[in-house]
């Protein structure tokens, strides 16, 4: 239901990302040419450490909805923000991570987590 609305405002890099050919494939070679050709010939890799624990609610709300306007669909996508995780320890016990409390992060692993990562992300670009 919000895959249309999501993905139509992503970087094209993102938006290739996400239609499964793999990150090597994200930048074409016109790309690279044009701005080899502009004189830029920095290259900036980065590792993102801990994004998904560290994306904070209130400003992820807000870049999703730019894009859905539907407000069970936002209540729904805060409710599993806010939802705890239950994790288990090396020992092998239960522990509960997040829940309401906590105001930043999304759930690695979780089936939206990657889209609700590149739709905050998106705004810095």
């Amino acid at each position: 239901m919000a895959d249309p609305a999501a993905r139509a405002p992503l970087a094209k890099p993102v938006q290739a990302q996400q239609n499964g050919q793999n990150a090597s494939r994200c930048i074409s070679f016109t790309s690279v040419s044009k701005t080899l050709g502009r004189n830029n010939t920095e290259v900036v890799d980065a590792d993102l450490s801990q994004y998904f624990d560290t994306i904070p609610h209130g400003p992820l709300m807000q870049s999703v909805a730019r894009r859905i306007v539907d407000r069970h669909m936002l209540r729904l996508l805060k409710m599993w923000l806010e939802a705890p995780v239950e994790i288990r320890t090396t020992t092998g016990a239960r522990r509960l991570t997040g829940g309401k409390r906590h105001k930043r992060g999304t759930p690695q692993g979780g089936v939206i987590s990657p889209l609700l990562a590149n739709l905050y992300m998106n705004r810095l670009q």
